[in-house]
C-alpha cells in the first residue's frame, strides 16, 4: 500500500480577499489533522490566484473517506461558499518515489 496525494485546484469568487480566505481555512486545517490516514497538509497560491490544496494520506481508503466526510461536514461552510465550484479540480494519486529533506 502507497500514500496518496490528494490535490485540489480552484480559483476563490471574485472579490474574496486572500486573508479572508485564509482565515476560513484555518478550521478546516484543524478537521484534516484530526481525520484518520492524515500525513501532510499545505495550502498555496500561485501568481495568478490559482489555489491549491495538497494533502498527503496513508492510503487511498482514508483520502476517499476524508473527502466524502468534508463535504458531509463542511460543503456549506465559509471556506466552500468562498470557492468558485466551476473551477475546483480534484486529483487523487499514489505515491510511486518520494524524498525528504532532513528537518531541524
Amino acid at each position: 500500500m502507497s500514500n496518496v496525494i490528494e490535490i485540489v485546484q480552484f480559483q476563490t469568487k471574485k472579490g474574496v480577499q486572500s486573508t479572508d480566505f485564509i482565515r476560513a481555512a484555518e478550521p478546516i486545517g484543524s478537521w484534516v489533522m484530526a481525520q484518520p490516514g492524515f500525513l501532510y497538509r499545505s495550502l498555496s497560491q500561485d501568481e495568478q490566484g490559482v489555489w491549491r490544496d495538497v494533502v498527503y494520506w496513508n492510503s487511498m481508503d482514508d483520502a476517499k473517506k476524508a473527502s466524502e466526510a468534508f463535504m458531509r461536514e463542511h460543503g456549506q461552510s465559509d471556506f466552500m461558499t468562498m470557492i468558485e465550484t466551476s473551477s475546483v479540480e480534484m486529483n487523487h494519486s499514489c505515491v510511486v518515489q518520494s524524498q525528504m529533506a532532513e528537518c531541524n
